[in-house]
């Protein structure tokens, strides 16, 4: 074990995606980062949210919340041994043109495919009316807050743009269940990627964790980092 992480307070991440923390790995020692996941499930609620405003408000209280859960954990169990805690919450955005107008759109968030079910319809059906051919949007909210209990959120936006529609291509995808437990449907740091054609924004936000911003956050607390000692 490296001496000098262990003599640093841990960087709690509050996640159940192991994508997360490989990630947060770049930047902080393995030996310094403790996974607790947050005790309560957080519901999504995008129903009725349908511009940026409130699509970025609902993702960023998500991330809150599932913080606060992970700090209550800590509180209850008289730990004090952390620099900070680590949240977030990602979502794929994307454009439902309108019937009457297609030049009037809404937004649309889709969360992870029903696992009960016809998953594979629902999917299919996500590429062929969002995906194929058009932008769609990765969006995530990071909320830190260091042990002093000061919050530090960030909300990162990436443009994806998928190929043209390859239905072959799209049946061999969902018969490897890659999809599931997805948010949007797809995995582009896997088999995925096969589907994008460009990404304008940070790659690692469309995986789950925006390394650039969060680099920012970690040094706002004056925790040190990978990049920051480069």
């Amino acid at each position: 074990m490296d001496t000098m992480a262990a003599q640093l307070g841990k960087i709690i991440l509050g996640s159940r995606s192991p994508r997360r923390a490989e990630l947060l790995q770049l930047l902080i020692p393995a030996e310094q980062i403790e996974i607790l996941t947050p005790a309560n499930s957080v519901e999504s609620g995008f129903q009725d949210a349908h511009t940026w405003r409130e699509i970025e408000r609902l993702v960023s209280e998500i991330a809150r919340t599932k913080n606060d859960d992970v700090i209550q954990q800590l509180e209850d169990a008289g730990r004090t041994d952390y620099q900070a805690v680590l949240t977030a919450d990602t979502v794929i955005v994307c454009l439902e043109p309108r019937q009457v107008d297609d030049k009037v759109a809404t937004l649309h968030v889709l969360g992870q495919p029903h696992e009960e079910g016809d998953w594979q319809s629902e999917v299919r059906r996500w590429f062929k009316q969002y995906y194929f051919g058009r932008d769609h949007w990765a969006v995530t909210a990071l909320c830190l807050i260091d042990s002093t209990g000061w919050l530090h959120e960030s909300v990162v936006r990436t443009t994806v743009t998928f190929r043209r529609a390859d239905l072959k291509l799209l049946d061999w995808y969902l018969s490897t269940k890659e999809p599931l437990g997805k948010a949007g449907g797809y995995a582009i740091q896997e088999a995925g990627s096969m589907f994008v054609e460009s990404i304008e924004g940070s790659l690692t936000n469309v995986v789950g964790l925006p390394l650039e911003s969060l680099n920012k956050l970690l040094k706002d607390c004056e925790i040190d980092t990978a990049m920051s000692k480069s």
